[in-house]
């Protein structure tokens, strides 16, 4: 009989053959050693040259899946959940690292079915997040209005939990934010463990999805999980999000017209005035603001 893994690991991957190796050597190197290390590759067009890095390790922990066609990372993480066998169930993106104990971390906490794990992590700005979720709080609300954070990187729980919700495999962008809303609606409870057992990579920043400044994909997520978001989480996504996208790609004429009804009742009436004003603003004021900001910026850093 095959002994069941401690913890299942997912990396989807897309065209990052050259950088994967990070993500795997952190998580071989885990003070954990009851694992298996599945790997999707979403039709890369470097799929040989990742080939050859998996088959370099010669470690029987690690499964290497492909799809026939590019779908998406929601879809990859799906097929990864879906082929799991362990009891535990981590998220690992492929440009992101673990500290050597995330594993062992997670498994002290000794969680509930019912319950999502998720820590801190670094990146080039910082630590977040630095407060957790309060037992009353809204995720939407931690999120989006009270600068919480749970990265997908940091997200450990029973798999028959993530089985039972999965990824939403219509969306390109704001998946994150989705599954953990989801996971909510559907009954979980989330505790926060201080500590940094992840690093964000940024070897691959230019091809992120992230990059991308259109908006709408931004408004289809919104108008698809509105209902599971408060009034002042959605307001507050609308804002900070849409708003800005809609700007950065010359498209603030439409900051009202797209708005949801129910974020423009709620709206106080002194945000609703700026946003009608800059609604009106020529494009190439705010592409001359942004390249001087971004200057700024860049003068700050290098002081």
């Amino acid at each position: 009989m095959i002994k069941q893994p401690k913890v299942s690991i997912i990396i989807p991957t897309y065209n990052r053959a050259k950088i994967i190796s990070k993500a795997i050597d952190s998580v071989l190197l885990q003070s954990v050693d009851d694992i298996e290390i599945i790997i999707v590759d979403d039709f890369s067009s470097d799929y040989n040259e990742l080939k050859t890095v998996i088959e370099n390790y010669s470690d029987n922990k690690i499964t290497l899946l492909r799809h026939n066609e590019n779908l998406n990372g929601s879809t990859a993480r799906n097929t990864g959940i879906k082929a799991a066998t362990g009891k535990y169930l981590a998220l690992l993106d492929s440009d992101d690292i673990w500290l050597p104990t995330k594993l062992e971390e997670c498994i002290n906490a000794e969680i509930e079915e019912g319950q999502v794990l998720y820590s801190q992590l670094k990146n080039d700005d910082g630590v977040f997040p630095l407060t957790a979720i309060r037992s009353e709080e809204k995720v939407g609300d931690y999120l989006f209005i009270n600068k919480g954070c749970m990265q997908t990187s940091t997200l450990f729980m029973h798999l028959s939990l993530a089985k039972t919700i999965l990824f939403d495999e219509s969306l390109r962008r704001f998946q994150d934010f989705d599954f953990v809303i989801r996971l909510e609606s559907g009954g979980a409870r989330f505790v926060f463990l201080p500590k940094i057992l992840c690093e964000m990579g940024n070897d691959d920043s230019g091809n992120r999805i992230s990059n991308n400044i259109s908006y709408e994909p931004a408004t289809f997520w919104l108008n698809k999980i509105l209902s599971e978001l408060s009034n002042k989480a959605a307001l507050a996504f609308y804002s900070k999000r849409i708003v800005r996208l809609m700007v950065l790609s010359g498209n603030q004429s439409r900051i009202i017209k797209l708005m949801p009804q129910s974020i423009n009742a709620y709206m106080p009436l002194t945000l609703k005035v700026k946003f009608i004003l800059m609604s009106k603003i020529p494009s190439f004021v705010y592409t001359s603001t942004q390249k001087t900001w971004h200057l700024i910026n860049k003068i700050k850093k290098s002081i």
